[in-house]
């Protein structure tokens, strides 16, 4: 049997499997470090909510952000990428049966968290004794780097070298795409992201759209109606993309599982895959998006 030697770290921004579970997080000083399972440690992001701090899925669930954005709809959901300082502690944290790290933050281009894990990766080379750590940018958002994640877990727990690891990331970014559907645009709006008018505009005309993220972009695709609309066409968008090509699916919705489960059957009723999994949003998301939101991450293989 082959023991994972290489310890994955990323930051609560991933989207990942709900069959994935965290144990307790470590804390220092009162305040959560990260959350880890079985190899996989994450540093959470922040959310301030009227002028209270919370830690992506440590105190804060997706749930209890969904409960927090239908009470409060005009309240103000700041949210800000992990510090250099909890990622250096989460380095420190990782336990000595690891040979190494490897740390695959958000992509550089969407957040803050590689930069700051770089910081930390510069300030880990002063500590006596600490694991070797590579840094890797993603390149890759949300359900998108939960899908790299997951097959470098995979890779990791059967022993996998840093080389086959890093091979892995490139063959992967090759054929990774991600469609989101919107179901509105007020949080984009509210998160600056777009101009009043074209919140104005879509709520007049009914526009929900649908987004591509691809290389470090983020677009519109396509827009349309109404939900059973949109989960239609996300899965049209990636056939376009791909035809018959096999893919490895992440199904990821925000605030309705049920939703997510009629997507993953459509999932697997229009296109070829290989394996379909579904999981939730972070809260972090869900604060930009709003709660009703579903996505499709996708790689050929």
């Amino acid at each position: 049997m082959s023991i994972q030697k290489i310890a994955i770290i990323s930051d609560t921004s991933i989207a990942l499997p709900d069959h994935i579970s965290y144990e307790k997080p470590f804390i220092k000083n009162g305040k959560p470090v990260c959350i880890h399972s079985q190899g996989l440690f994450l540093v959470p992001n922040t959310i301030n909510i009227n002028g209270k701090e919370y830690y992506d899925q440590i105190n804060i669930s997706t749930g209890k952000m969904v409960e927090f954005m239908n009470k409060c709809p005009k309240t103000n959901y700041l949210t800000s990428a992990p510090s250099p300082s909890r990622f250096l502690e989460t380095f420190m944290r990782v336990p000595k049966r690891y040979t190494s790290i490897l740390c695959i933050p958000l992509s550089s281009k969407l957040s803050a968290s590689y930069s700051a894990a770089q910081m930390a990766v510069n300030e880990a080379k002063n500590i006596p004794g600490i694991h070797e750590i590579t840094l890797v940018d993603s390149q890759a958002a949300t359900g998108s780097l939960g899908l790299i994640v997951l097959k470098l877990l995979e890779i990791a727990r059967q022993g996998g070298s840093i080389t086959h690891l890093l091979n892995t990331i490139k063959e992967i970014n090759l054929s990774l795409g991600m469609f989101g559907y919107l179901d509105g645009m007020y949080y984009v709006w509210r998160s600056g992201r777009i101009p009043k008018f074209a919140y104005m505009a879509s709520s007049i005309l009914g526009i929900k759209p649908i987004f591509r993220i691809f290389q470090n972009n983020i677009s519109i695709a396509s827009k349309v109606r109404t939900k059973k609309r949109g989960m239609e066409r996300l899965t049209s968008l990636i056939r376009n993309e791909v035809g018959e090509s096999e893919l490895n699916v992440l199904v990821l919705y925000g605030k309705s599982r049920i939703d997510g489960l009629k997507l993953a059957d459509l999932v697997r009723d229009r296109l070829n895959t290989r394996s379909v999994e579904l999981g939730q949003f972070n809260a972090t998301t869900i604060a930009h998006s709003g709660p009703n939101i579903l996505g499709l991450a996708y790689y050929e293989g």
